[in-house]
């Protein structure tokens, strides 16, 4: 009896390794690939859902690999025989990963992909500690399109991260896109090196400003501040009254482009030989080119104050324009000295000119 079981066996040793295997099925097709083919197939020839086939490679190992999928070129001359490979291994108590291995130019088996017990997928790295992780390697690193002049894609380099298009008139945008597929632009790099935001790509002479919180705009100019002080203490004797232009409150600003201009003015005095005087009708006036007043302060306290015209803001056309500061009071028996000269009592004028 034994005899006859080895004959068998024998046989069908003989017969598989001739012949293609076939579960569920007398047949087994390479199903279009062509070649000289040996197959396993696996048929369930049952129809409707969840109808399956499985290749299940058990282990009773708690440790280390498990086994895989190995491919072999059993005629290559010599060195490595494996050309691939798809391994599995333990990971932690309870994990898993996948590797997958080729063949190098240089005949050996090299792990190329990772997918560990995280879902992190490696190319080039087998530890990946984040969803995608290459290779700490220099040079190109994702191709998203190859055209016939160059690559669309990404690159790390020496101290450089890179982001290319593929030719000089193509451009690169930056925005976002809701579900529908509708992409706002917010940014746009051309080939060219020019730079647009929200669409502008501004004027020649133009910068770009900062608006905060807000899109950036294009100015014809870089903000401009201009300051003035009095430049020693300036006494307005007793016994007269009216308005008197206080010295060197004057600043001229040349606008190129509509611009926005901010004025700021601050004026200390001090009242002498008025003890109890009342309202003595005293101020401050900001004018432009003369006539136009643009602000005032009145009435301060009696005796050492300040006059403050704070932020008055105005949006004007090109053009030149001039900016002063007169005091005044109604005709009273007394001195009043405004403050110049020093760092702390300093009267000044400041403006600041934006660009629209």
């Amino acid at each position: 009896m034994k005899k006859i079981i080895f004959f068998c066996l024998l046989a069908l040793v003989q017969f598989c390794t001739a012949q293609n295997i076939g579960i569920g099925t007398t047949n087994p097709s390479a199903y279009g690939h062509g070649g000289n083919n040996r197959l396993l197939e696996i048929n369930n020839p049952a129809v409707g859902g969840d109808v399956q086939s499985h290749l299940i490679l058990s282990s009773g190992g708690t440790g280390g690999s498990l086994g895989g999928i190995t491919w072999a070129g059993t005629s290559l001359a010599s060195g490595e025989k494996r050309t691939g490979y798809i391994g599995n291994l333990l990971e932690g108590v309870s994990g898993s990963k996948l590797t997958f291995y080729n063949k190098n130019t240089s005949g050996s088996l090299v792990e190329r992909l990772t997918l560990n017990s995280l879902g992190y997928l490696g190319i080039g790295i087998n530890n990946p500690n984040t969803a995608l992780t290459f290779a700490s390697t220099l040079g190109r690193k994702i191709n998203l399109y190859t055209g016939s002049l160059g690559n669309v894609g990404m690159g790390v380099y020496a101290n450089e991260f890179r982001i290319h298009s593929d030719y000089p008139n193509a451009d690169i945008t930056f925005g976002y896109e809701n579900t529908a597929g509708v992409f706002t632009e917010r940014m746009r790099v051309r080939g060219s090196g020019a730079v647009s935001f929200n669409g502008n790509a501004g004027s020649p002479g133009q910068v770009l400003v900062n608006n905060g919180a807000g899109l950036p705009q294009w100015s014809s100019g870089l903000p401009k501040t201009y300051h003035t002080t009095l430049p020693a203490d300036f006494y307005w004797g007793a016994n007269t009254g009216g308005a008197i232009n206080l010295p060197g409150f004057s600043i001229t600003v040349i606008l190129p482009a509509t611009s926005r201009v901010n004025v700021s003015v601050q004026v200390n005095y001090a009242i002498s030989n008025c003890f109890a005087c009342g309202n003595l009708g005293r101020g401050i006036t900001l004018k432009r080119n003369s006539g136009n007043v643009r602000g005032a302060a009145y009435y301060g306290p009696q005796d050492d104050s300040e006059f403050q015209i704070s932020n008055f803001s105005e949006l004007l056309p090109p053009g030149t324009y001039t900016y002063t500061v007169d005091a005044s009071r109604v005709f009273q028996s007394y001195d009043i000295m405004y403050r110049g000269g020093n760092t702390i009592y300093n009267s000044y004028m400041t403006i600041q000119v934006f660009p629209e």
